[in-house]
């Protein structure tokens, strides 16, 4: 086999993509598809399977740590270690059956003075089956499930709640949620030989986790909260290309939530989630290629508990960000399995925002991150990556009090707000890690 042929993956927002976050170019590379069927039969069934294994690690130092309410300089780390298993098999022009689990774990530490903490836990686990119709010759239905099984930790006591890290510094901000339900239903279609769509909508009823909270008695995070995110449905489509030596594939998704409950009572309700993507890859020559990809997204206003009703109205101020992030990546192909990459990403989240589920802040900010990337192939059917990269971020001023004074109505430069409110912060960080691919 010749590796310069082999495909460079496209990363798509399918449903299980979307609902689970997206695809985030700046932290992480697409997924390798299932590898070569490993057997078949008089009836033509073929079957096959992967492995991926991916030990990453992030490191990062700046301004503050993760309260950046308290003026200490901060710093922190993380290991992080997604596993995924999959398997396909297929009956030829009939049935194609694509499972997948991924899990994962983390070690974390948070060395900031006063906010001194570690974690060692496993992080949720995802189950989805998808079956696709392969009977149409042009029209393949599809329908799936996705489960969320909640192995990870949520109740996170004392300073623990500090290994909630920023999610732009490390390579997971959470650890667990609650048991989620997820089916969907799509069809995909050709429009011509290099052409293809697809169309999905789906609904995931999440299920409610207990949380660590304030105890007013003591003052200490203690106390436990019982959390209900909104159930959320999801619409997304996604075509992809192939011109000549240029792919190219776009998406778009859109996600609306019911309510979120805090010890069963109405705390809000996130704003409709608009998800866009588009990747390119330019095969130069033989040696050469460019990897190009550019996303967004994007909130509408949510809905806050009015104090003195005790029901829920639109905010009067948007609370919500874009975030933008683009990044490039040139390869150069110094042998048949050996590849090397250069690559820069920049994220822009344009508004400072708070995560009511997870009781935590996301800041606005730009954070820009250049490295080298090296992919060797060890045969037809496993190979490994490494990655490199050096980030820096500049953190914009008060990732919550400017929000929350000027929805009450209040100027914008108050007293109040330049007393409580962190300055402009800025840090600066490694990530990295080595990543396998296996195929049976």
């Amino acid at each position: 086999m010749n590796y310069r042929s082999a495909k460079y993956p496209i990363c798509l927002f399918g449903f299980f993509v979307a609902l689970l976050g997206g695809c985030d170019p700046v932290r992480a590379g697409s997924a390798a598809a299932p590898g070569s069927p490993v057997g078949a039969n008089s009836i033509n069934e073929t079957y096959s399977a992967f492995l991926d294994l991916d030990l990453g690690f992030s490191t990062w130092q700046g301004t503050r740590g993760s309260n950046v309410f308290a003026p200490e300089r901060g710093k922190g780390n993380q290991f992080f270690a997604p596993l995924s298993l999959g398997f396909s098999y297929e009956r030829a022009n009939e049935i194609r059956i694509d499972t997948k689990a991924t899990t994962g774990y983390a070690s974390a530490h948070h060395d900031t003075v006063g906010q001194q903490a570690s974690i060692d836990t496993a992080v949720d686990t995802q189950l989805s089956t998808t079956i696709t119709f392969l009977n149409p010759e042009v029209f393949q239905p599809f329908i799936g499930l996705a489960l969320n099984m909640p192995t990870g930790k949520t109740y996170l006591p004392g300073n623990e709640r500090f290994t909630r890290m920023d999610p732009d510094l490390v390579g997971t901000g959470t650890y667990g949620m609650g048991f989620n339900v997820n089916p969907t239903i799509g069809v995909t279609f050709a429009l011509n030989n290099a052409t293809a769509m697809s169309f999905g909508v789906g609904y995931a009823w999440m299920g409610a986790f207990t949380r660590e909270t304030i105890d007013l008695v003591t003052g200490s995070f203690d106390a436990e909260q019982r959390v209900k995110p909104g159930d959320t449905f999801t619409a997304n489509g996604t075509i992809s290309t192939a011109l000549q030596n240029l792919t190219m594939a776009a998406s778009f998704a859109f996600m609306a939530e019911t309510n979120l409950l805090l010890d069963e009572l109405p705390a809000g309700r996130k704003g409709g989630r608009f998800i866009a993507n588009f990747a390119a890859v330019y095969v130069i020559d033989p040696r050469w290629s460019l990897e190009n990809n550019f996303s967004w997204s994007y909130l509408t206003r949510d809905k806050v508990v009015d104090p003195a009703m005790g029901s829920l109205l639109d905010e009067l101020k948007n609370s919500n960000s874009h975030v933008l992030i683009l990044s490039t990546q040139p390869n150069y192909m110094i042998t048949d399995r050996l590849k090397i990459g250069v690559n820069y990403s920049l994220l822009y989240r344009t508004a400072n925002s708070y995560d009511v589920v997870q009781q935590q802040f996301v800041p606005a900010k730009i954070k820009q991150s250049a490295g080298l990337a090296l992919s060797y192939a060890l045969s037809e059917k496993a190979k490994i990556d490494l990655r490199l990269a050096h980030f820096w971020v500049v953190q914009q001023d008060g990732p919550l009090l400017p929000t929350v004074i000027q929805n009450f109505g209040f100027p914008t430069q108050t007293i109040l707000q330049q007393a409580l409110s962190p300055p402009s912060l800025h840090y600066t960080g490694w990530t990295g890690g080595l990543a396998t691919h296996v195929s049976f």
